[in-house]
């Protein structure tokens, strides 16, 4: 198998499109509270606009096909500390089990070297173990622990 890592192509509409469906459906596996529409699209793409070519967003690709993504963006909070934080990682149930997440978080981890972070940063679903289990073996640890309260 043939799998090519390079940066998202923005300018290439059905790339773009693709991740941002699959990244808009990402929630539906593990959290019961998300409601997905056509719409979720839109707002990806959106998303994926404020997005600054400073930041990491790679593919990636197999037979021209993305079956896979991860996104990083740079903040400085507080101020005098940079740190990348993750937006989403996804690969293709196809393709799950070939080492492709844990090549796209290897090069994530690469290029916050590279930009001198400090600290790489995610949010993790409680319900989402497998990618708990991910960042646990990379190295991540508990830092903080994110609560809601269900109002309606």
């Amino acid at each position: 198998m043939n799998i090519e890592y390079r940066n998202i192509d923005k300018l290439n509409a059905a790339e773009l499109r693709f991740v941002a469906e699959q990244d808009s459906k990402v929630p539906l596996l593990y959290d019961p509270d998300y409601t997905w529409t056509e719409k979720s699209i839109d707002e990806r793409l959106g998303y994926y606009e404020r997005i600054k070519p400073e930041d990491f967003f790679e593919v990636a690709v197999s037979d021209r096909k993305v079956i896979g993504f991860h996104v990083i963006h740079k903040i400085s909070y507080p101020p005098d500390l940079k740190v990348g934080m993750i937006a989403t990682l996804w690969v293709d149930p196809d393709f799950r089990g070939k080492r492709i997440a844990a090549e796209l978080k290897s090069r994530g981890e690469q290029w916050a070297r590279q930009e001198k972070l400090a600290f790489l940063q995610t949010g993790v679903h409680p319900n989402n173990a497998r990618m708990m289990e991910m960042n646990k073996k990379s190295g991540f640890e508990v830092v903080q622990y994110s609560l809601r309260k269900r109002l309606t």
